[in-house]
């Protein structure tokens, strides 16, 4: 997907994952609480690796996440501290969480499974 962002030609991805969260009442609620309120780090990793905006939808105990990243963006190297803080969510959030049946992840520390683009409306309106 072509765009334009304050008159330079950019490269926007378009990418989803989906997850579960462990069936407990408690740990959703501790899950919604933490990203309605992220640390800043979270924000300035995301900026850092060229994230435009990202959502998290939940339904029961399935997480799905939207995201579009300017693929065409430097990356910025991030501070050792905000690196560890980022580290330190990525552990929290990863212990909740637990891959949709059927899906083995590559990664063990990464339990998202990334979803195919299979279709696309957009209206010129």
């Amino acid at each position: 997907m072509e765009g334009c962002a304050r008159g330079k030609a950019v490269s926007v991805r378009r990418w989803a994952r989906v997850v579960t969260l462990k069936d407990d009442p408690a740990v959703i609620a501790e899950y919604e609480r933490m990203h309605g309120q992220p640390w800043p780090e979270i924000a300035q990793g995301m900026r850092a690796s060229g994230v435009q905006r990202c959502y998290i939808f939940r339904r029961g105990n399935l997480l799905f996440f939207f995201g579009e990243t300017d693929d065409g963006a430097p990356k910025i190297e991030l501070p050792a501290e905000v690196q560890q803080r980022l580290a330190e969510w990525g552990v929290i959030m990863t212990a909740w969480q637990v891959p949709v049946n059927g899906y083995t992840p590559d990664n063990p520390n990464d339990k998202w499974a990334t979803m195919d683009e299979i279709y696309t409306f957009e209206s010129d309106a």
